[in-house]
């Protein structure tokens, strides 16, 4: 994406078009005129804590005013890590959630210098996904940031180890210079950074949630350390800050318009956001998903973000649909928002947009945004899988109802499909159970090398189905819409999908498939805990076969519906 605007040069604002049905419009218009006269937006800059559910301390506001001071506070080491981005072949982040989704998707939109370093983010344990990142850089040749808030997230501290061990060609005393950590003051990981001679340690505000990050450390630490250009962005951003400013009248304030907006049509039973964008803005999706289903997703309600995989998505009464980079149809009878940023400076608009509007409508549909109660749940689970797994050599074997050739099922609701004899029955069963309203979840612990087939039968499920459907990758989803599934409505159908292999190609890899089951386990029992609609689906041994036994099973399910 080229800019249009020349540096310095005056930045028109994104615009951004709406089309709402009657109802939403008169609620709308309503909670805008609240807004107003209450002078709410003066409120939120000021930190007021009755906006939000919850106590004023976990508000984390840091965000607000960070497009201005992030990079101020950051610039000598930014600038420094842009100089040095010649120095490497690789730069690979290493870090889940908002301290991986910002960079990835903001690298598809910014100039990259010559010859400087290509970014890869890794934010998964499954060992075909860490392999497949190894056999792409030359350690020696590559830097490595450990991204972390809290500075104990399980993956980015394994993903540590296990590279910290392919630089063992140097002294332990030399590997350090390979190292950069960007984490909040006083974590564990500032003190590893510290013990084994990082190059750099960046910090994080703690006042700026994971998901809220992108114009912090997290979000540009490893941009600068790959020779991309920030500043079109950063200028972007800011003047979205200022539009969204107490300064600006309400009625043209673009985060409190998009804001009223989603909550309204939350609360007006639209509580599905489809994200239907261009190929040039389908790497603003993940980030945006992470965004909404976290913040929004608890206490029984929010908005299920959907990255549609077929147009049949886009259709339905339960729906908002974004259109990004492209036109809305004349007769759409759902609310419709439409937005079409032309250059760099406006993606930065966009991103800043985007985090003020949900802030915003966490206030209207009365939730707190900035916390996210449900994702320690799968985590707490996970340790308890990992802590036997170290007392006895072996993880706690899930109990299936059926197994079938290839495919092994288990759900806590296994009276649902006591009557079904093989696998064609069983995903019968389960799709039978969807009803209007409600949304369908593919949770993928396969790796990326079974995206393209997983692609398929997202595909195939909603050209088939009303209900929109999700397709989300383990264990990258747990820190973004594991929120939502667990926290939100419960109007959710999972069919989880893992696969026990029995060969792996080193001890490292086996330790990570360890890890890797565990995670899964343990969010299979937080949604069955939470009393969500959950079919485990095991693959024995043979991934590429067992994804194609599953592609036909579930055709076969869906003629027979």
């Amino acid at each position: 994406m080229s800019d249009t605007h020349p540096q310095n040069s005056p930045i028109s604002l994104l615009e951004i078009s709406f089309s709402l049905p009657t109802e939403q419009k008169k609620h709308f218009a309503e909670s805008l005129e609240r807004w107003k006269e209450k002078g709410l937006i003066s409120n939120l800059w000021a930190g007021d804590s009755n906006l939000w559910k919850g106590d004023s301390d976990e508000h984390m506001l840091g965000w607000l005013k960070a497009p201005e001071d992030e990079p101020a506070k950051l610039s000598q080491g930014l600038k420094q890590l842009y100089a040095e981005s010649n120095n490497w072949q690789h730069v690979v982040l290493l870090g889940m959630g908002g301290s991986a989704l910002g960079a990835e998707a903001l690298k598809a939109f910014l100039e990259q210098k010559k010859e400087a370093a290509s970014l890869l983010v890794l934010d998964s344990l499954v060992p075909s996904d860490v392999e497949a990142v190894s056999a792409q850089i030359d350690p020696l040749k590559t830097l490595f940031i450990v991204s972390s808030k809290s500075g104990g997230t399980l993956e980015s501290n394994t993903l540590f180890h296990y590279f910290w061990g392919k630089l063992d060609s140097l002294p332990e005393d030399k590997r350090g210079a390979h190292f950069v950590a960007v984490t909040d003051p006083g974590t564990s990981l500032e003190t590893l950074a510290q013990d084994r001679g990082f190059s750099h340690i960046f910090h994080g505000h703690p006042k700026i949630g994971g998901r809220y990050s992108l114009f912090s450390a997290f979000g540009l630490v490893p941009l600068a350390a790959s020779g991309y250009d920030l500043e079109p962005l950063l200028a972007g951003a800011v003047e979205m800050m200022q539009a969204c400013s107490p300064k600006a009248q309400a009625e043209k304030n673009p985060g409190l318009l998009l804001g009223t907006a989603l909550g309204v049509a939350c609360l007006q039973g639209a509580d599905k956001l489809i994200f239907d964008a261009s190929d040039k803005l389908k790497a603003f999706g993940p980030w945006l998903e992470q965004l909404i289903a976290e913040s929004t997703g608890k206490l029984g309600t929010g908005i299920f973000p959907v990255l549609p995989e077929g147009k049949k998505a886009l259709a339905g009464a339960d729906r908002t649909v974004v259109y990004a980079g492209l036109s809305a149809p004349e007769k759409a009878k759902n609310a419709s928002i439409t937005l079409n940023p032309e250059n760099t400076q406006q993606i930065g608009q966009m991103f800043y947009l985007w985090e003020f509007a949900i802030a915003v409508a966490g206030s209207v549909i009365s939730i707190n945004p900035f916390d996210q109660p449900n994702v320690e749940s799968s985590k707490k689970l996970s340790r308890a899988l990992a802590k036997a797994y170290h007392e006895t050599g072996k993880v706690p074997e899930v109990e299936n109802f059926l197994k079938d050739g290839l495919l092994s099922f288990a759900s806590p609701s296994a009276a649902l499909f006591a009557a079904d004899k093989n696998a064609v029955e069983v995903f019968k069963s389960a799709l039978k159970s969807l009803k209007a309203g409600d949304y369908l979840g593919l949770l993928f612990w396969t790796g990326r090398e079974s995206a393209v087939a997983g692609q398929k039968i997202a595909h195939l499920l909603q050209e088939s189905l009303d209900v929109p459907v999700m397709l989300e990758m383990g264990p990258r989803f747990l820190h973004s819409t594991g929120q939502a599934y667990k926290g939100g409505k419960n109007v959710g159908l999972f069919l989880q999908l893992t696969c026990n292999k029995k060969t792996f190609s080193s001890e490292e890899s086996k330790e990570l498939a360890v890890l890797s089951a565990t995670q899964e386990q343990g969010d299979y029992k937080a949604l069955s805990e939470s009393k969500r609609r959950v079919l485990r689906i095991e693959i024995e041994d043979n991934l590429v076969e067992g994804l194609k036994i599953i592609e036909k099973d579930i055709k076969k399910a869906l003629d027979q519906l």
